[in-house]
């Protein structure tokens, strides 16, 4: 009996885990089904917070970008906003997180995170232009 518990709960700890990307992916679709609502917002964030802990960051840019097409008036979006560009960054876009710092810096200018995206900004623009010389 306890072989089948010890072979059992990592089963079981595996397939919840190969289930979170579909249920991650379910909560954006439903967030972005009813985008006035406050729980869906909620919703959505939760969805790329998953993506994250799951390190999908081309998933995760995604919902960011369509976050901050649809619902770009929340109190959330520049959470969106912030985390396209690190997620760009993790990609290895630096184009898209250049675009994505600059627009959150050009939104967001008296936010707490201002400083970190121009910092980030400046050193992607400096070793971006670095490449292309």
């Amino acid at each position: 009996m306890k072989k089948i518990i010890l072979i059992g709960i990592p089963v079981l700890i595996a397939m919840f885990f190969s289930f979170l990307p579909l249920i991650s992916t379910k909560m954006a679709e439903n967030g972005f089904a009813r985008p006035n609502s406050a729980s869906s917002i909620d919703m959505i964030e939760n969805a790329v917070k998953l993506k994250l802990f799951l390190y999908m960051f081309p998933d995760a840019r995604k919902v960011c970008e369509k976050a901050m097409i649809i619902v770009p008036e929340s109190a959330n979006a520049p959470y969106f906003c912030y985390t396209a560009a690190l997620c760009a960054e993790k990609e290895s876009m630096p184009d898209v997180a250049i675009y994505w710092y600059g627009r959150f810096m050009q939104l967001f200018p008296r936010h707490e995170w201002y400083p970190q995206a121009k910092n980030s900004y400046e050193k992607l623009n400096a070793l971006h232009d670095g490449k292309q010389k």
